[in-house]
């Protein structure tokens, strides 16, 4: 084709549309929003190994590399410097030691808030998981029209160069609030992302976190208002005591120090933070003991206690042991056999085969392992 002027206008418009278009789906840590592992398929990722190394390489690159060589959605909060560098190496560690010894050297701290991985400064890590469990609870609390909107899970993505107080805008407009203060925001300019599933709490949350504020429902919910990040971020639940409601709650108090506990009839309540809070249900559901594996040939121990099948497999057994489960699920329901029964297990110091026939025995299924391949099916 002959290059005219009025073509050549043409073209490079074109170029420069086509830039603009692919800046703007550049995430800001890694891989295409479809690729980021969630909720189940995250946890195992983040308790895999890896092996990785870096030599003066710049923050942000690495936490790319990272995104998108584990699915991993990844943010960084506004305060670390992108182009601090990185000599550091990760040997077999799990994902998620390995992205708090990144943070670590670059004297941050990690935090996991739902699908997203968060590095930022330390003391804001270690809130802003609870910050967002709390404000979520309060949304539940709200008029039903409006926890429709706050507690829907949508993506997130924003182009190249955007402003975080218009970010806010666009939320606050999303969940048909009002922004009593929206100019404590500052002007600011944030790379491009693209954020995967995240309630609308959450993505406020992980804004407003990177300027040490959170935010508190006004008038029930139609106003909100930007206030600092509280030194103490404590959430509040009830969990069932039964007829030793005091014993139990001393039993915690000991175990949570930092937690602060009482009975209420048949009720012990915890105002603790979201760790503790999850240390307790991982409790009440039957998990005291994850795999563990040592020296030698018998290296394998476990202990559960009325935990559903397919989560102990999926959530305990697939990563802690580094196995793959083929399981023909709709099979096996066929056959009869409930994945989600409820079993007890407790063996010590025994091989990988003994472990697994011991989890799978009495449970209509038969596991038989091929490596690190383990085929799951309904006992003929």
């Amino acid at each position: 084709m002959l290059l005219t002027p009025r073509n050549l206008t043409a073209f490079c418009k074109c170029c420069l549309a086509l830039i603009a278009c692919l800046r703007t789906m550049s995430p800001l840590c890694g891989a295409e929003p479809a690729g980021w592992l969630t909720d189940r398929a995250l946890e195992q990722q983040l308790a895999m190994p890896i092996t990785v190394s870096w030599q003066r390489v710049p923050l942000a690159r690495a936490l790319d590399r990272v995104a998108e060589a584990q699915h991993v959605a990844i943010v960084r909060d506004r305060r670390l410097d992108p182009s601090q560098e990185l000599t550091l190496s990760v040997d077999r560690e799990p994902l998620s030691a390995g992205l708090a010894k990144i943070a670590a050297h670059v004297k941050a701290g990690y935090a996991q808030l739902g699908s997203v991985a968060y590095l930022g400064p330390e003391d804001v890590a270690q809130r802003i998981a609870s910050l967002a469990a709390l404000r979520t609870d309060e949304a539940r609390q709200l008029p039903p029209a409006m926890q429709e909107k706050l507690l829907l899970l949508k993506t997130w993505d924003w182009p190249e160069a955007s402003e975080p107080r218009t970010l806010l805008a666009d939320l606050a407009r999303e969940g048909t609030i009002e922004v009593i203060n929206p100019d404590r925001i500052p002007h600011d300019l944030w790379p491009a992302a693209q954020l995967p599933l995240l309630r609308w709490t959450d993505r406020l949350t992980l804004l407003t976190a990177q300027f040490g504020l959170t935010f508190r429902f006004v008038d029930e919910g139609p106003r909100i208002e930007l206030v600092e990040i509280p030194d103490e971020v404590l959430i509040a639940r009830s969990y069932p005591g039964g007829r030793n409601a005091r014993n139990l709650a001393r039993k915690w108090q000991r175990e949570l120090p930092q937690a602060k506990i009482h009975v209420e009839g048949d009720e012990v309540r915890v105002l603790a933070s979201l760790a503790d809070h999850e240390q307790l249900e991982r409790r009440l559901k039957g998990i005291t003991h994850k795999p563990v594996v040592t020296k030698g040939p018998l290296a394998h121990t476990l202990t559960a206690e009325k935990i559903a099948l397919d989560r102990l497999v999926d959530e305990k057994l697939a990563p802690g042991l580094g196995l793959e489960f083929v399981w023909d699920r709709a099979a096996t329901t066929a056959a009869g056999v409930a994945a989600d029964q409820l079993i007890s297990v407790r063996v010590d110091n025994v091989s990988l085969d003994e472990l697994l026939e011991a989890v799978f025995r009495d449970t209509g299924l038969q596991a038989r392992r091929q490596g690190k391949r383990v085929h799951v099916r309904a006992q003929p």
